[in-house]
């Protein structure tokens, strides 16, 4: 691991922030700025290639729900590995474009670059924001509290809904609920993200900035 972080750290010296070419709308009224998944694979890969890191990113089963799987290998050995629940609603193109989001964002959080402009703009005019938690209802990652039944439950209940949350609102409501990956999160961290998520969807609430209040403690 020791030779992984290193090349990993020399890699993150060199690497830019993609161009941002692409534009998207959430909800009909907020636009921002992205890169592609072209756009941030030709910007990683020379430079990952020369420290001797390689990214894959397979599509696997996690409790029997399918999951995008992203690894970091450095060509010495050691390995910083993610997973990314896919709902799979829909058809073959919604399947596509659900799997292009998850590989996009996954690799710009492995790889520690920032892909989607922030649009300071729109957020002044959003003045709503999720409800907070109640306080002590998310436990830092730790023990679990799980058994494997409620697990894959809690899982696949995230994932269904994960298709109506924009990838970006979701990487930042899994960081304040600690779920970092759904195979160690606690359970109180699983459930809350659960109730943020449902939030989201039922237009409860808007998309919060990076960097805003989301209630952590």
């Amino acid at each position: 691991m020791g030779q992984l972080a290193e090349a990993l750290a020399a890699a993150q010296a060199e690497i830019s922030d993609p161009p941002r070419t692409k534009s998207g709308q959430v909800r009909g009224k907020r636009d921002y700025k992205y890169a592609g998944l072209d756009d941030l694979l030709q910007t990683v890969r020379p430079v990952l290639s020369r420290h001797g890191l390689a990214v894959v990113q397979t599509v696997d089963l996690l409790d029997g729900h399918p999951v995008l799987s992203t690894r970091l290998m450095h060509s010495a050995g050691g390995c910083i590995s993610s997973s990314y629940p896919l709902g799979w609603d829909g058809g073959p193109q919604d399947h596509g474009s659900e799997l292009t989001y998850a590989r996009r964002y996954s690799l710009e959080a492995m790889v520690g670059v920032a892909a989607t402009a922030d649009d300071d703009a729109a957020s002044a005019q959003d003045s709503r924001r999720p409800a907070p938690i109640p306080s002590g209802s998310v436990s830092p990652p730790g023990g679990s509290g799980l058994d494997a039944s409620e697990r894959r439950d809690l899982i696949r209940q995230i994932a269904a809904i994960a298709p109506k949350v924009p990838p970006e609102a979701m990487a930042l409501l899994k960081e304040e609920s600690h779920v970092r990956d759904p195979r160690t999160a606690s359970a109180d961290s699983l459930r809350a993200l659960l109730v943020r998520v449902q939030q989201f969807a039922a237009n409860e609430a808007d998309l919060p900035e990076p960097g805003s209040d989301l209630g952590e403690g």
